[in-house]
């Protein structure tokens, strides 16, 4: 029986450890959501950022086209000045593709850690539930031996009343 009291307090330790660890694992959880959130809402600030400056090259792609077939004023210098800055855009854009890349990177490194955690917590509230179980069924094996043990003392309490009665009964005659 003491066996069996250790055990569940060895168990209800476990249990509270578990329980502390699920508790850290959920404050995790909630923290790298909080970063993927930051994360998706900076790819997407920088995709517009992206089409913003797409925009701006459309829209000298467009001013050039109007000078070259007469629709506007045509200056060299300005044809010159409009591709030159295309360029710039382009270059700009180049970088902040590189940048949005390295932030869908970080994204998908996140989406994956936030589905390890998600799967440590699971498994740590499996233990939680087979260390409960346990505990349950050690419980009941307690509960069932004292109900014996009950039995067995109300038996022989019994039997000693009989034998007492036999005795007293016996003697008198």
């Amino acid at each position: 029986m003491r066996g069996s009291d250790r055990r569940i307090t060895a168990l209800r330790r476990a249990v509270a450890r578990r329980k502390r660890i699920e508790d850290e694992l959920r404050e995790m959880l909630a923290w790298q959501r909080d970063e993927q959130a930051t994360l998706l809402h900076s790819c997407e600030d920088k995709g517009n950022e992206i089409e913003r400056e797409r925009d701006v090259v459309r829209a000298h792609e467009e001013r050039i086209a109007q000078m070259m077939i007469g629709s506007s004023c045509f200056s060299i210098a300005e044809m010159q000045a409009s591709m030159r800055y295309m360029d710039l855009v382009t270059d700009r854009i180049r970088v902040l593709q590189r940048e949005l890349a390295a932030l869908e990177q970080q994204y998908r490194e996140k989406t994956d850690e936030i589905s390890r955690t998600a799967q440590a917590i699971a498994s740590n509230r499996g233990r939680i539930d087979v260390c409960e179980r346990r505990i349950g069924v050690l419980r009941r094996k307690l509960d069932e031996l004292a109900s014996d043990i009950a039995d067995e003392e109300t038996e022989e309490a019994a039997l000693a009343r009989a034998r007492n009665h036999i005795r007293l009964g016996t003697g008198r005659r």
